[in-house]
């Protein structure tokens, strides 16, 4: 595994660097390619440098005159960075970029990961200990993967929401 992510991530290097972004924005692609970097990182353990390399993005993204035409983008952005920052313990930097991110795919119509945004919230009040409000934005991220075809996630939903009616001593 380790010898494949070192190969992986030297092809992205590669690729990142023969199209150098001097004095041009960076493409959408480009762009894609430098999330999989932090992607790669992320898996790996290497949770600061996947924060580096998703702070650039969000740099990129925040560039003046910035249209993205895959809204995705930006959400996959406000969510993977938001992760780190939970896997860190910074819950609240966590909090505040998944709420950009609610906001964000809201004004630009990208709802699809509404569902993930919600439950991530949910989870870093989990970690808080804040079970109440856990509850709150898991029903809300349950509600949000019911909307779609197929919700993978809908056992293991129910038994965190139980959980967490457990812990707050009410009965499911």
């Amino acid at each position: 595994m380790k010898k494949d992510y070192v190969k992986a991530v030297e092809q992205l290097d590669v690729a990142i660097a023969l199209v150098p972004a001097v004095n041009r924005a960076y493409t959408e692609h480009e762009i894609e390619m430098i999330m999989t970097r932090g992607a790669f990182e992320y898996s790996e353990g290497h949770v600061e440098e996947a924060i580096h390399v998703y702070k650039k993005v969000g740099k990129v993204l925040e560039e003046p005159n910035r249209i993205l035409h895959d809204k995705l983008i930006k959400s996959r952005y406000y969510y993977n960075l938001a992760r780190a920052y939970t896997n860190i313990g910074k819950l609240e930097e966590s909090t505040v970029l998944l709420t950009k991110g609610i906001e964000w795919g809201i004004e630009n119509e990208e709802l699809y990961t509404m569902a993930e945004f919600h439950y991530q919230i949910g989870y870093n009040y989990e970690r808080s200990n804040n079970y109440e409000r856990a509850l709150e934005f898991l029903d809300q991220s349950i509600a949000l993967f019911n909307l779609r075809s197929e919700n993978p996630y809908e056992t293991f939903l129910a038994d965190k929401r139980t959980r967490f009616l457990e812990a707050l001593h009410i009965s499911p």
